[in-house]
Parts: C-alpha cells; structure tokens; sequence
C-alpha cells in the first residue's frame, strides 16, 4: 500500500480516520463482551430412574434403548453414561463448540421418543427429563438447621420444596439440585407365601397403591338440584394421598 497518498493528502487521511472512529463506535454496542472465548462444548443431560432396579438392570433395560438411537444426533462428539443401584440412569452428551445448545436438547428428545416404546412402563411414566447443562458449577449452598429435630431428610425435603425452585427463577441460572437428595417415602413389605397363596405379584400390589394414592373429587352438599330451602353449598374435602 503507498503511504505517500495520506502523506500528501492530509485531509483525506484526515477523513479516513473519523471514518474509522465512527463506524467502530457503532459496531461497539453491538460486540460481544467476554474475557475469554467460548471454549466449552455444549452438554445436555439425561436422567431416568427404574424404582427397584439395581444399576445393571437400569443399565441394561433404559440405557441400552437410548444409547442406540444417540448416534446421528448432529454434532455429537461422544456420550457418557452411569447407573446406580436406586435405579437411577445419567446420560451426559457433548456435543462440539459452537453448537446451538437448544437445537442439541430439541434433537435428543426427540431420539428419546424413538426410544419410549423399548423403555420399561414404570420408566415412561416416571418421565425421561433432558435438559441442558454444563460441567461447571457457580455456586454451592449449603442448608443446615439447629434444630435436631430436622434431619437430613427433613432438610433435603425442605430444599426440594422451598428452595430449589425459587432458585431456577434467578434470572441466568441454568439449573439447581440437591446434593444428596432424599424423599420421604413408605415401604411395604410383602408376605410372600401369602401372595403366591393369592395368585398376585409385587406389580399388582403397585398397581393398586397407584390407583388409591390418588385425589378424586368427592363431591359438594347442597349442590343443585337441592331441595328447596338449601341455603348453603360446602365442597366436601377427603384425603385421597397416602400420608
């Protein structure tokens, strides 16, 4: 390039420069601000459980159905997956940088979809969350209580309920989960001899606590048609849940 036209041109370098000024101070409002460029692969991760499944029943009868229809999905680098003795499945996919993070999770579920009808029932009801997420963690809060009457289970219950959601409405929070989580939950235990005695077995006894542990409308008094003279219509309110 001749330098020598600026040189003796002064004024047009002159206007060359403002030209530059300007147009950079109206591309700087629409840059990116980051300190460092974006390196991290986006991540999306499944979760499942199979009550009562140890981890190579969970890993064999939910992993296995999805993980053979990953393959394809555009932009995966590799998938991971574990399984535990609660029957609880974790799947984590990455998929290379710059990959749109949405499109990613739109595309797995729909790859989970293939996978419900080989899915075990008690797993599809249950439901197969994805979701998206990352590999680092920006905060760690730590719930503890003076109380000694509150357990850890009270605690992780409390999180659950009260905390957990309040912050997944933060403004730029992905996501938040317990650590440990524990539920409050009842066990039965079954009289072998009887059921076999009985001709059922443990998914008929399931199947009934499913159908009770339900809220069904019982009724109001004074509804119409009432009799004439029916000044007041109370809604009747019954336990239907297992307490």
């Amino acid at each position: 390039m001749k330098l020598d036209v600026f040189i003796d041109r002064p004024i047009l370098a002159s206007v060359v420069s403002v030209v530059i000024v300007v147009m950079g101070l109206l591309a700087l409002q629409f840059l990116p601000v980051a300190q460092f460029p974006e390196i991290n692969p986006p991540v999306v991760q499944i979760e499942a459980d199979y009550p009562g499944a140890s981890a190579e029943v969970a890993a064999e009868a939910v992993a296995r159905p999805i993980e053979v229809m990953l393959p394809g999905i555009d932009n995966l680098l590799y998938f991971e997956s574990t399984s535990s003795n609660d029957g609880h499945v974790s799947m984590t996919l990455t998929f290379e940088v710059g990959t749109n993070p949405d499109i990613a999770q739109v595309q797995t579920q729909n790859r989970i979809k293939l996978a419900e009808p080989q899915l075990p029932t008690e797993v599809i009801r249950q439901g197969v969350s994805v979701k998206k997420a990352t590999r680092n963690l920006l905060a760690v809060f730590v719930l503890k209580s003076t109380d000694p009457q509150h357990d850890a289970v009270f605690l992780s219950n409390y999180a659950t309920r009260r905390v957990v959601d309040d912050l997944k409405r933060v403004k730029g929070v992905g996501d938040a989960w317990v650590f440990g989580q524990s539920n409050y939950s009842m066990r039965i235990i079954l009289n072998p001899l009887l059921m076999r005695k009985l001709g059922l077995v443990p998914s008929d006894i399931a199947a009934i606590i499913r159908e009770q542990n339900r809220d069904y409308p019982a009724g109001t008094i004074g509804r119409e048609p009432a009799p004439k003279g029916t000044e007041l219509t109370i809604p009747i309110i019954a336990k239907g849940r297992l307490t």
